[in-house]
């Protein structure tokens, strides 16, 4: 491998951010390249992100399966949340390393979000961007857009503060860090 892949950031998403309204449906539909509508308000990144490889959304068991519609997840993330500068989701953002396929990567990223987030119960949105191949400097990466809150058949539940934990928990950034070190990969 030629580089060590070392970011490892772990972001808050809230409705409110230095007084300003954000919208999760625009953080969805930017960090997988496509076209999110919120009421009549339209975030449309399909033409404009084109280092966004491939983007897929993955469901705990008990997740009723509309959910993986990017739309009508981040429509019910935002109708969940009753507080006006409440938490939306949690973002996790990792470095990629550029000596493996873009395939290598997908598989190791699935993995990680599978066995390590969706497995506790999270919904997890993840896009994999790669800027070098548009002549851009910065690192492949992956994004991780979580959920905060439980889901069961019928929606969405209580925020579940142990995911927060778990985020910030040194063992995760460990597991991540060794990710690529296996070579036989698990499929999911």
């Amino acid at each position: 491998m030629s580089e060590v892949h070392t970011r490892f950031e772990v972001k808050p998403f809230r409705r409110i951010y230095e007084g300003q309204r954000r919208y999760i449906m625009a953080a969805a539909a930017y960090r997988s390249g496509s076209r999110l509508y919120y009421g009549d308000r339209q975030f449309d990144f399909s033409q404009k992100k084109q280092d966004v490889i491939v983007s897929e959304i993955m469901l705990p068991n008990e997740a009723p399966d509309i959910l993986r519609n990017r739309g009508v997840l981040w429509s019910a993330v935002e109708a969940a949340e009753r507080m006006s500068d409440g938490l939306l989701a949690r973002e996790l953002v990792v470095d990629l390393p550029r000596g493996l396929p873009p395939t290598k990567w997908w598989a190791v990223v699935r993995n990680f979000a599978f066995f390590s987030l969706v497995q506790k119960g999270m919904i997890v949105d993840l896009a994999i961007h790669q800027p070098d191949r548009l002549g851009r400097l910065s690192s492949p990466h992956a994004h991780i857009l979580l959920t905060v809150r439980k889901v069961g058949p019928s929606g969405f539940l209580h925020i579940e503060n142990q995911w927060r934990d778990a985020l910030h928990d040194p063992a995760l950034r460990k597991t991540w860090a060794d990710a690529f070190k296996f070579t036989s990969i698990q499929n999911v």
